[in-house]
């Protein structure tokens, strides 16, 4: 009957063995899963951070070349309204001058 119980013990120590090595097989496949996702995440942010640093550098660029050019604007602006000025002044002495 001892012999019987141990065997039966036995078995069932095996088979909690089996299943141990089984989910410790799933476990290890997880841990690479992870560790792939882990990498191609990485990876991906690296990426991201390099097109972050060059979408900055752009920016700065075209901020840059915005207040240049809205620079020659307000110079233009001023030279338009310089010239309106002198139009208008000159129009009005000729007309002073039809009328006399």
């Amino acid at each position: 009957m001892l012999c019987k119980h141990t065997d039966i013990q036995a078995r069932e120590t095996i088979a909690q063995y089996d299943e141990t090595c089984v989910k410790l097989a799933r476990t290890r496949e997880d841990a690479e899963q992870i560790e792939s996702r882990v990498s191609d995440t990485a990876r991906h942010l690296v990426e991201a951070e390099e097109q972050l640093a060059n979408l900055r550098a752009s920016i700065h660029e075209l901020e840059e070349e915005r207040l240049g050019k809205q620079s020659k604007l307000s110079d233009v602006e001023r030279m338009m309204s310089a010239r309106d000025a002198e139009y208008r002044s000159v129009e009005a002495k000729a007309e002073q001058a039809a009328t006399r």
